[in-house]
């Protein structure tokens, strides 16, 4: 959470707004890595939680296998049994990573997936972060766990994890995500002018599906400002509804047509926000919901909206599928406040929560 703060306070017949105090520096670990293990056990024991059924065994060494998805009877007293990591499944498609390949969907032989003698894959997936499996001798340092072994590497038995040399290892973890955000001050103004101050985001994440980044005020509600001091407050723009679509725009408008979220009267003496569309990673920026130019004065292509309500808080920000970087994501927030002449003194705060989380 941050918070803005300003001083409001009367000097020759005319208001000053000071910033008084604001929260620098937020960070938001928002997913959790798990670790993969896996064993032999009973397909009946293989079920619920974060289980995975990799391959199912006619015995429990030196014997032949089937795919997960086949149900022969005799298979379900030995199954390649992986779990420790949310959303851990068996499917060929999104993030996995291919186990090995089997000559045919049941009653099998076995191959690494180095070779391509046989067309059944047998998989490990995760529904978003990294998965790998890897082929070793005597152990799988390096790995997170032994998901069997085999005698030899290609058309061949399988066994438990420890019943031969040739180990076949494997990794996993969900995604991960960190978010920063960090705000520069407003700077000292006169009522009926117009102030600008900014919150800098930084998203670093190995979500594959995407990420998205919401904003809402602490003090929002129905009939309250985000901005107060005591009974008083300042008007709002009207509070920002985002569209499903990215491709399409949200209630965000331009300068001219700012309305007090509250009394629906046209005024420019209101608080509002917009997502800058001319800096940070591309991925932060949003020209149909936010305009596509950065202006300080009113423009038809720079687009601002009020700070909503955490009932519910909205997307300011969503980046979609395959949208992830070993580098960092940065986008800017630019906040907008002018105030008239008539406005209370005091010391006004608007606490204001950021939340980023994986698609």
């Amino acid at each position: 959470m941050i918070e803005i703060t300003i001083s409001l306070y009367r000097r020759d017949l005319k208001f000053f707004f000071t910033l008084f105090s604001i929260a620098l520096f937020v960070i938001a670990p928002l997913a959790f890595a798990g670790t993969l293990s896996c064993s032999i056990t009973t397909a009946a024991a293989c079920t619920g939680g974060t289980n995975a059924v990799i391959l199912r065994m006619a015995a429990s060494t030196n014997t032949h296998v089937e795919l997960p998805s086949q149900s022969t009877a005799s298979y379900g007293n030995n199954v390649v049994c992986c779990s420790g990591v949310t959303g851990l499944g068996n499917s060929c498609s999104g993030t996995f990573a291919v186990v090995g390949h089997l000559a045919a969907v049941t009653n099998s032989h076995y191959e690494e997936n180095t070779f391509s003698n046989f067309s059944n894959n047998a998989c490990i997936s995760v529904p978003g972060g990294s998965v790998t499996i890897g082929y070793q001798t005597s152990n799988c340092s390096g790995f997170d766990t032994t998901l069997f072994s085999v005698p030899a590497t290609s058309n061949t038995h399988i066994g438990g994890p420890s019943d031969y040399t040739n180990r076949v290892c494997g990794s996993a973890n969900n995604p991960s995500i960190t978010f920063t955000v960090s705000t520069n001050s407003f700077t000292s103004i006169t009522a009926g002018n117009i102030v600008f101050a900014t919150t800098t985001l930084d998203v670093n994440t190995t979500n594959a599906t995407g990420w998205n980044v919401t904003l809402s005020g602490d003090n929002k509600a129905t009939g309250t400002n985000n901005l107060q001091s005591g009974a008083n407050s300042i008007p709002d723009q009207l509070q920002w509804i985002n569209n499903a679509a990215t491709t399409s725009p949200g209630n965000a408008v331009r300068i001219a047509s700012f309305t007090d979220s509250n009394t629906a009267a046209s005024t420019q003496n209101v608080l509002a926000f917009r997502v800058m569309t001319a800096s940070g990673t591309a991925d932060m920026r949003i020209s149909s919901w936010w305009g596509s130019q950065d202006n300080y004065v009113d423009n038809v292509n720079t687009l601002w909206a009020g700070i909503s309500s955490s009932s519910p808080s909205r997307k300011i920000v969503v980046s979609g599928a395959g949208s992830y970087q070993s580098s960092d994501h940065l986008g800017t927030v630019l906040y907008y406040l002018s105030v008239p002449v008539a406005q209370a003194q005091g010391s006004y705060s608007a606490p204001l929560t950021y939340s980023g989380t994986a698609n």
